[in-house]
């Protein structure tokens, strides 16, 4: 060798590793570049050329011993674990990893040393032993068995299996595995064992109950057993190998049975809450209903199945049907708010009410209830009658009040009044007399009018009569007879005219009653100042008609009350308390309507209004 030097100086610079030569003695003779950059860039200087290379402190100890007995060394220096990404993290200081090797030559040639950079290698592997590790302390902490079934020896090997005492690689059988499963579940276990033996190539998942070694407590867990296969026979596509994780489902067992017991008991609740309910989602397709059971027969409710459009079982194409436009799910949904419609159907009265399913004003879909109000609706009616037949029963309890006292007060006054003209010599008594029977037995007539007036017009039994009349004729000739019978003698009466001629399509009659009461109401409560009535024409085809008073007025807790029936304000005055009602009924019938503005002790105005050319 010691001839042959360039020789093997070449040699070394051709090999694609670091190398160099060293005698028996460890001197260095030759070493290529490649070997000298490489112990530069681990930060060793290595043999100087004048040491021996049994004395270096890249040995590991008592290697020396061993080459000196001409034993093959294999050993890695650099950067240490402790430290390599410590320096992996230092832009400045990129940590390597050598591997040598020191290989003694045949027949005493001295000692051959290698050196291979194997830092990829060693970052690759250790790589691979951290996600090992984070595979396994997942597993534990998820509370889960990572295991692996080798169908050629029928046995499961697992690195943290309770049941092998946690003892890496330890194999258990499909038999040690079926002592710890709940009897009635090994008939679920196993043809999924049989499966794997056959070697069937595909996944499989399922539940079992297992008591597993080292777990709290002595009850059964609930396990979710998962597996796939990892290794199959090219030439069969038969699973060699499958592997898989073992989880304990108990809670998200337990979860999930109160979360059925709590669907099944709403549902229960649901269904016998006595009202057909649909969930729509946003598109209108049926996601819940209890319809079909609670109007089976209807065949308005057949379009809500579960799954399908609310209108694609109607027998309607395209995006929405006939009803759309009224639909209380179709107006829900566009207003975002509580919708209620009803509608006869089939022989039923059906109330339609969409709740829509809002949250952080997002639309979820709609609840729509469907109830059958027939029977509320019957129940209702038959209230109605017996609220209109109690009302008419107080009216004539009523009626009959006030008409004993009022129709007794004129008789009486008449009987009495009949008996000392009889007896009386005196002419001006007897002219008193005369004249107080002559008021009441217009008062008498009166009271017996009003009481026949009105029941024909509250039955509807009255007729108008209409015809061409001229106002301003009417109104003088009212003027003239009130003037006549006004109690108060001071009390002027005005008729205001708007129009030089007003002639209207109306009922004379009825509307000069009207015009009548008013005025005689007006007299009645006017113990001085005026009364004015007239008319003003304030809008076209309608005529505004008044009596204006300057008498005590009416309180403003009693005016939405005069035109009652049997509503007297003063119950010392004559009168039966129908004149007002009969006014509002007669201004009713002739399309008009009726008022009362008033202030204590200001008076008051009294108006109508009627159509100049009503619909006949």
């Amino acid at each position: 060798m010691n001839g042959n030097t360039e020789h093997w100086a070449a040699i070394l610079e051709s090999l694609p590793l670091g190398a160099a030569l060293f005698t028996e003695g460890g001197r260095l003779l030759i070493a290529n570049q490649r070997y000298r950059r490489l112990l530069a860039a681990s930060g060793n200087e290595g043999t100087p050329p004048d040491g021996s290379l049994f004395d270096s402190p890249l040995l590991p100890p008592e290697a020396s011993d061993k080459l000196r007995e001409k034993t093959e060394l294999h050993f890695s220096f650099g950067c240490q674990e402790s430290d390599f990404y410590t320096r992996l993290r230092q832009a400045d200081a990129r940590p390597i990893r050598i591997d040598c090797k020191i290989t003694p030559i045949e027949g005493g040639g001295g000692l051959l040393v290698t050196l291979t950079d194997v830092t990829d290698e060693f970052l690759r592997m250790k790589s691979v032993e951290r996600r090992a590790l984070n595979a396994e302390a997942a597993a534990l902490s998820a509370n889960s068995v990572i295991w692996e079934y080798i169908v050629s020896e029928q046995m499961f090997h697992s690195f943290n299996e309770p049941m092998a005492d946690f003892v890496r690689d330890r194999g258990y059988s499909p038999q040690e595995f079926a002592r710890f499963t709940h009897p009635d579940d090994i008939p679920s276990m196993v043809p999924f064992v049989e499966a794997m033996d056959k070697g069937e190539n595909r996944p499989f998942s399922f539940e079992i109950r297992m008591k597993v070694p080292n777990l709290a407590g002595e009850e059964y867990q609930y396990t979710v057993i998962t597996g796939i296969p990892t290794l199959t026979d090219g030439a069969t596509g038969k699973a060699l190998r499958y592997a898989g994780a073992r989880l304990d489902a108990t809670r998200s067992h337990l979860l999930n049975e109160r979360l059925k017991e709590a669907l099944r008991l709403n549902k229960l609740i649901l269904e016998s809450s006595g009202l057909g309910l649909v969930y729509l989602d946003p598109d209108f397709v049926v996601q819940w209903e209890n319809i079909s059971a609670y109007l089976p027969d209807s065949v308005f409710c057949r379009r809500f199945r579960k799954d399908r459009t609310c209108y694609e079982l109607a027998g309607l194409t395209g995006t929405g049907c006939e009803d759309c436009e009224n639909c209380p799910v179709e107006l829900s949904a566009r207003t975002g708010r509580v919708e209620r419609r009803e509608r006869r159907h089939e022989g039923k009265d059906i109330r339609m009410t969409a709740i829509p399913v809002l949250h952080d004003d997002t639309r979820f879909g709609t609840i729509l209830k469907i109830e059958d109000i027939t029977e509320i609706r019957h129940l209702q009616e038959m209230r109605l009658a017996k609220e209109k037949a109690e009302y008419s029963s107080k009216l004539k309890s009523t009626l009959l009040a006030n008409m004993s006292h009022e129709i007794r007060t004129p008789l009486n006054a008449i009987i009495g009044f009949s008996e000392l003209l009889s007896v009386t010599e005196d002419p001006e008594e007897k002219r008193q007399f005369t004249q107080i029977i002559e008021q009441n037995n217009s008062l008498l007539l009166q009271l017996i009018n009003d009481i026949l007036d009105f029941s024909r017009i509250d039955i509807d039994a009255i007729r108008f009569s209409y015809s061409v009349v001229d106002i301003n004729r009417v109104l003088k000739e009212l003027l003239m007879s009130a003037e006549m019978r006004k109690p108060i003698k001071e009390v002027e009466l005005r008729l205001a005219e708007d129009l030089a001629a007003c002639p209207m399509n109306v009922d004379e009659n009825r509307f000069a009653q009207v015009m009548n009461n008013l005025l005689n109401n007006a007299m009645k409560f006017t113990p001085k100042g005026h009364v004015e009535f007239g008319y003003e024409a304030r809008k076209e085809e309608e005529i505004y008609f008044y009596v204006r008073d300057t008498g005590i007025g009416i309180p403003a807790d009693k005016l939405d009350s005069v035109f009652g029936r049997f509503v007297k304000l003063n119950t010392f005055e004559q009168g039966t308390g129908l004149g007002l009602a009969i006014c509002e009924k007669i201004v009713e019938k002739l399309q008009g309507t009726i008022g009362v503005k008033s202030e204590v002790g200001k008076g008051s105005e009294f108006w109508f209004t009627l159509p100049l050319r009503p619909v006949l």
